[in-house]
């Protein structure tokens, strides 16, 4: 995989405008503010789950301030990561401009992309960043509570930050038609 450093996203710079094959069908663009954030609901119950075992099972659910803090300031790095474990799952032939906005890092690919390959780009940072280090939390003993405090706030921020990319896995899973390809043009995503 190639990947380009582009630089600040603006009017100027902006997302690759890639071909469209006539025959695509535009996606991803939700209409709702609300609605690319409903797995924030899942997730919630997943988060409580993991500290109900936590509670009942390895004994005690405590949380420090010191953790707490370390713990958020490492999310704005792990953006960073969420968006090169994207990057990996893109196939070695595949070029990709990467930018950064006030919002955050994006990368964006200019080849088209398989739905099965998409779909797994999509979960992939959620999986390793959010959900297997929320895993190892509910099932390590409280030795060290600044240390749990920061593995389980870093597990639910990476968690957090992933919604987005649920919503879009949600979305390819009912729209994409098998064998299908996204591929992506100026800030609209289409499949065909």
């Amino acid at each position: 995989m190639t990947l380009k450093w582009k630089g600040l996203l603006s009017e100027t710079n902006h997302f690759p405008q890639n071909n469209v094959p006539k025959n695509a069908t535009q996606f991803l663009n939700s209409k709702s503010k609300i609605k690319p954030y409903t797995p924030v609901i899942p997730i919630l119950i997943l988060v409580f789950i993991a500290v109900y075992l936590k509670r009942n099972f390895i004994g005690q659910f405590n949380l420090d301030i010191k953790g707490i803090v370390i713990g958020l300031i490492l999310t704005i790095p792990f953006l960073i990561i969420h968006e090169f474990l994207h990057a990996v799952c893109f196939t070695k032939d595949c070029t990709a401009e990467m930018f950064y906005s006030p919002v955050g890092v994006s990368i964006i690919p200019c080849v088209p992309i398989s739905k099965l390959r998409y779909a797994i780009t999509l979960v992939v940072p959620a999986i390793i960043i959010g959900l297997i280090p929320l895993l190892i939390w509910t099932f390590i003993p409280f030795a060290n509570t600044t240390l749990n405090s920061i593995i389980f706030i870093l597990s639910i921020g990476n968690l957090g930050g992933t919604t987005n990319d649920l919503y879009n896995l949600s979305q390819v899973i009912k729209e994409m038609p098998k064998g299908s390809f996204m591929i992506t043009s100026g800030i609209n995503c289409y499949y065909y």
